[in-house]
């Protein structure tokens, strides 16, 4: 099972992959892989604009509470994968009709049988990396148990799943985020955590819900009132105090920052 798997194991995985996918190209040719690349690509935006609306609709995964927003967006990759994996396969049978016509085509145009190799191993290549990233994207998300350690341990599948920047710290802060914040919260037994590390952990993940997009200002502002109004009081060190401080200014008018703060304490225990 792929969370009992070691690091070595999933880049030998990955590296087996492209290969194999260069090798089909090499065999294949350039009119075969052409329409396989397009596929993939279509794939990808069938199921990037469809998982958002099916979320309302199909719920695999979710949370309650404080962390609902988080469910939601696991949810929806979730839903990425699928609704691209039956993509891929729609279109793989549309394919046996569709290809001879691309092969047709693409006959007037006259290609050598190295130059119809080459351009195949590169339409493979780009496939593979395109499969890859979205394979480990689900490797990394929190249902899977230390799925996110085995890829940051890996040489060369980390470096893959870095290939987009900002999905993938997206990805990385969201997980933490749920991960840590679910491990409290069971340990307590309860989503109703007042310590001073859940209340940190909270800033964090509100203010990285609200970065990312996964929260409107109005809701980041309930989110915001509805839990730290509820403090009875917390007494936080800097660190915790400063990202507090961060979500609050990130707030609207609507939080109740005064509040909010009266109910706090920094270190030596002078009110702020």
């Amino acid at each position: 099972m792929i969370w009992q798997m070691k690091p070595f194991i999933i880049d030998f995985i990955v590296v087996l992959f492209f290969l194999l996918m260069i090798f089909i190209g090499l065999i294949k040719g350039f009119a075969v892989r052409l329409y396989d690349f397009l596929a993939t690509i279509l794939a990808v935006i069938v199921a990037y604009f469809l998982s958002s609306p099916l979320s309302y609709i199909f719920v695999i995964y979710q949370s309650e509470g404080l962390l609902e927003f988080l469910g939601e967006y696991i949810n929806r990759i979730i839903l990425f994968f699928i609704i691209f994996v039956i993509s891929k396969i729609v279109f793989a049978l549309l394919g046996r009709i569709i290809k001879p016509l691309f092969k047709s085509l693409l006959h007037h145009f006259s290609l050598t049988r190295f130059a119809d190799r080459i351009l195949g191993m590169v339409l493979s290549a780009l496939e593979a990396i395109v499969m890859i990233y979205i394979a480990l994207t689900m490797v990394v998300v929190p249902f899977i148990s230390d799925g996110k350690k085995m890829v940051k341990n890996t040489i060369i599948a980390s470096r893959a799943i870095e290939l987009v920047p900002y999905y993938s710290d997206m990805l990385s802060d969201i997980s933490n985020d749920y991960m840590q914040m679910d491990a409290i919260f069971k340990k307590s037994s309860s989503y109703d955590g007042k310590d001073s590390q859940t209340v940190y952990m909270m800033s964090q993940t509100l203010q990285h819900g609200y970065d990312y997009h996964l929260l409107t200002q109005s809701q980041l502002d309930e989110k915001i009132n509805d839990y730290y109004l509820s403090l009875d009081h917390v007494t936080l060190d800097q660190q915790q105090y400063q990202a507090l401080i961060k979500l609050l200014n990130t707030g609207s008018n609507q939080v109740k920052k005064n509040e909010i703060l009266s109910k706090i304490e920094v270190g030596d225990g002078h009110e702020k």
